[in-house]
């Protein structure tokens, strides 16, 4: 871990067949990853860019591999890249994730800021047949933005034990056939906005998909005090359960969780699952919840 004035980049490069790069154990990763970036929660943080969004020849490519990046203490942001077949790998410690196309983990002591974004609607992060896609542990902030998934169980999940003030945004995202589309857990006292995402499943089964039907977005233990979270006109197809809130409450009543203008349809018989129980939004456990103008169907 440098610390420096300006960021590392990565762009351009191809990473493929499992063991090309890397050796197959370290103290953060087991299998083989085709970035390793491995700092730790005593010196300064460091940054580093991976991709380039100003030109296809400027892709990375991650392939058949167990971690197409496996980040841990750094400020990772990450353009016009494209994973495909990341799937099989053992969990990394303390994290509970054996396998990921974006990786990225730190501790409360020093969370870390995660960008999966792209400024443009050409060059974008592409995620196909993996079992998660983009999986963050204790940052400050998480922003996906205008990525593309497709036969990922997992697409977006963040995991954050750590209070913080920034804006969390998960918005403009494409995500087709999935088991639990963006997951929110275990983060407190932040600003979300999920909006303006398109989670469509059309019943082709991504790798390992379990019996828990399919989730569109699901908060999991979410708590904030005067802060404020909102989902939003997201478009969510052929689903299960839409939105799911459980264990998740405002404790400030001038400032609820806010879901409004979504637009939620109903797909019976594709679901995995033989119990044939259908949820537009569904609220477990959790209050203080404002729900506005949806349309379930």
């Amino acid at each position: 871990n440098h610390p420096g004035a300006n960021p590392s980049t990565v762009s351009g490069t191809i990473f493929h067949k499992p063991g090309a790069f890397l050796p197959p154990l370290s103290m953060f990763v087991r299998g083989k990853a085709g970035i390793l970036i491995e700092g730790n929660n005593i010196t300064p943080i460091s940054s580093l860019v991976i991709g380039d969004a100003s030109s296809d020849e400027k892709r990375n490519e991650f392939k058949n591999i167990t971690y197409g990046i496996a980040n841990k203490y750094y400020n990772l942001t990450c353009y016009n890249n494209k994973f495909t077949s990341i799937i099989a790998g053992t969990a990394i410690p303390g994290m509970g994730v054996g396998t990921a196309c974006i990786a990225s983990v730190a501790d409360k002591i020093k969370p870390i800021i995660v960008n999966v974004i792209n400024p443009s609607t050409t060059f974008i992060n592409n995620f196909k047949n993996s079992t998660y896609g983009v999986h963050a542990y204790n940052y400050v902030t998480l922003k996906a933005i205008q990525n593309t998934f497709k036969q990922v169980n997992f697409a977006i999940k963040g995991v954050s034990l750590t209070p913080g003030l920034p804006l969390h945004q998960i918005e403009q995202n494409t995500i087709k056939d999935f088991s639990i589309g963006i997951e929110l857990r275990e983060n407190s006292k932040r600003n979300y906005s999920v909006k303006n995402n398109t989670l469509n499943f059309g019943g082709i089964l991504p790798p390992s998909l379990g019996g828990i039907g399919n989730v569109g977005i699901f908060f999991n233990d979410v708590v904030g005090t005067a802060y404020k979270a909102k989902i939003e006109t997201n478009n969510i197809n052929n689903i299960r359960t839409g939105i799911w809130l459980k264990n998740s409450l405002s404790a400030d009543l001038a400032n609820p969780i806010f879901i409004y203008d979504n637009d939620i349809v109903f797909a019976a018989g594709i679901s995995p699952s033989s119990i044939n129980v259908h949820y537009g939004i569904r609220l477990e456990k959790s209050s203080d919840i404002d729900v506005t103008n949806s349309d379930i169907n």
